[in-house]
């Protein structure tokens, strides 16, 4: 468990070991950033919000990722995993600071990752915009119930012949 207390600059995160993190803001905390997931048969996005730069210019990130089973603060590269990094298409309407906040509510909470309900797309998107909605999700299931409309339309057709 960690806590933390988020300034005008920076925030400082005070370690369960007893070690202080101070991280410095910069133009791009507080917002949404993603990498495609490894080892997917479609491009799913593994985004995250990026908190700022420590002194030795190391960059943080918060995310909930399965292999955790939580959302953490992360180095960049426990985030990127040494793939491309892009800005999350997704529209932010809260505040950087806002949003930084809350991705760190998000951690303090602790709450267990599930892939449907609480997933890495979910923890952002209510850290950015106060919605807990996953896209890929949300385009899975919509694919689904496509095809099981199809496949009930189909049954019908070929019942009747």
């Amino acid at each position: 468990m960690i806590n933390y207390i988020v300034s005008a600059h920076k925030v400082d995160v005070y370690l369960d070991n007893g070690q202080t993190l101070t991280i410095f803001f910069n133009e791009n905390s507080g917002k949404a950033f993603y990498r495609y997931k490894i080892d997917t048969i479609s491009n799913v996005k593994h985004p995250g919000i990026f908190i700022g730069i420590d002194a030795r210019g190391v960059g943080y990130f918060i995310h909930n990722h399965y292999q955790v089973g939580r959302a953490c603060l992360v180095q960049k590269q426990d985030f990127d995993l040494g793939k491309p990094i892009h800005h999350y298409s997704e529209k932010c309407s809260n505040a950087p600071r806002t949003v930084i906040g809350k991705a760190f509510q998000h951690v303090m909470r602790g709450e267990s990752y599930h892939f449907i309900s609480y997933n890495c797309q979910t923890m952002v998107n209510d850290a950015c915009s106060n919605q807990r909605k996953s896209q890929d999700v949300e385009k899975w299931a919509g694919g689904l119930a496509v095809t099981a409309l199809a496949a009930i339309f189909l049954g019908a057709v070929l019942s009747k012949k």
